[in-house]
């Protein structure tokens, strides 16, 4: 996209571009032949450093002209759906969500389904016409770039073109197609998937067509066959509301969503039905480069700070409780224990009410690792008073939690479904 100096003389048209103040490249087309929509033209290029000629090139080239314009359209989150013609950086194991700034975001699926955005330094790209030009940068490595002509975009499917010319001179056609998805699902790749049992208490999930969580209806398998929870879920641009029944309370919250889907407040209100008894808590949620979670702040009805939990590379390492100081009297410190563990698997245990939604991705990147060993140690004013170690025996099934042991107790088991979409 450099600016360079156009003169037209008949059929002549000569193109020159000051790369710098020593070199320039000189392009003068004969144009041999014009229509409305194309012409040819015999071309000479020539490359001139401090006034001397160094190079020139003749060829024989055929114009067409550009009507298209997929500025516009090729926003939004794009899924790869195959390649043909040769390799690339983009196979059907990534998504590309261009942004209107002039960046865009590159996702990997691994073994287990997950999508996690690949991390860079720089990722941008533009498109002109028909053409697309992308560039990147990952950290201590060299910019790298890649260029596509868009065939065309509609109805939620696109399809790139490109010519591309191998070391030996010959050239081969690829070609790439793509489908339109949301941003909703890059967080998501895994759904509960009807009924599933966990210990004495039975589950049943219901999702919309965009295959989002929309009802959990949990009962107890013992007993009187007591609802424990009933909870419905609505979604808007940028927000989630819940609402329902939890544990005898009526249960609201709304939640604010960022750009990546994940939730970043929520207001949340439980209120006791016989009697009146209202709670409310707001939860401040950050998140790390990664998609991990980073933090989670949790604020009573007065505004005074009640916890806080911190998170490093996935593993929680503290738990600041103690209203009105936001560093509180009590602090559980958590070990690191021998494998990466991810925040979801610790705000699933906190809060059962949206224990599903991480599942779903709303509180970051789905865990695929879980720890064998946990130690916590309790402190008061800074002095250690208990510490308690935790073990945990995991099964796995095609790449994904199967079972969960804890402390040699009863065994919670877990049933998974792929998101299509």
């Amino acid at each position: 996209q450099m600016e360079v100096a156009v003169a037209i003389d008949g059929n002549k048209v000569t193109v020159t571009n000051h790369i710098d103040d020593h070199t320039t490249a000189v392009e003068e087309y004969t144009v041999t032949a014009i229509s409305d929509n194309e012409f040819s033209a015999n071309l000479k290029m020539s490359a001139i450093v401090d006034g001397t000629v160094v190079m020139t090139e003749e060829h024989t080239m055929r114009y067409v002209k550009v009507t298209a314009d997929f500025s516009a359209a090729i926003l939004g989150l794009w899924e790869c759906q195959g390649i043909t013609g040769g390799e690339t950086n983009n196979d059907d194991n990534a998504r590309l969500e261009f942004l209107a700034d002039g960046t865009y975001n590159f996702y990997r699926r691994n073994d287990a389904g997950f999508w996690s955005l690949v991390p860079r330094e720089r990722n941008e790209y533009f498109v002109d016409g028909n053409l697309l030009c992308t560039r990147w940068q990952a950290a201590g490595e060299e910019m790298s770039f890649e260029w596509w002509e868009i065939v065309s975009a509609a109805d939620g499917n696109m399809q790139w073109t490109a010519l591309r010319q191998q070391a030996d001179g010959t050239t081969f056609q690829q070609d790439v197609t793509w489908q339109s998805t949301t941003p909703r699902t890059v967080l998501a790749g895994m759904d509960v998937t009807g009924v599933t049992l966990y210990g004495d208490v039975a589950y049943s999930y219901t999702y919309d067509a965009d295959h989002r969580l929309t009802r959990i209806y949990e009962v107890t398998t013992t007993g009187d066959n007591y609802v424990v929870r009933d909870i419905n879920i609505a979604y808007s641009a940028g927000h989630l509301s819940i609402s329902g029944m939890s544990e005898g309370y009526n249960l609201t919250a709304e939640c604010t969503l960022n750009e990546q889907g994940r939730v970043t407040e929520m207001t949340r209100s439980a209120v006791s039905p016989t009697t009146g008894f209202t709670s409310n808590r707001t939860f401040i949620y950050t998140y790390g480069a990664d998609g991990r979670m980073a933090t989670m702040t949790q604020i009573s009805d007065d505004g005074e700070i009640t916890s806080t939990f911190v998170w490093e590379n996935g593993e929680l390492v503290s738990v600041y409780t103690g209203e009105g100081t936001g560093n509180g009297d009590m602090v559980i410190a958590f070990e690191a224990s021998d494998a990466p563990a991810q925040a979801l698997f610790y705000l699933m245990k906190y809060d059962s009410d949206v224990s599903e939604l991480c599942l779903q991705g709303f509180f970051g990147t789905i865990p695929t690792h879980m720890p064998s060993t946990r130690s916590l140690t309790v402190y008061m004013n800074g002095i250690p008073i208990h510490t308690t170690t935790s073990e945990y025996v995991y099964t796995v099934e095609n790449g994904r939690l199967a079972t969960c042991q804890e402390n040699g107790g009863s065994t919670h088991t877990f049933h998974w479904g792929i998101r299509k979409k």
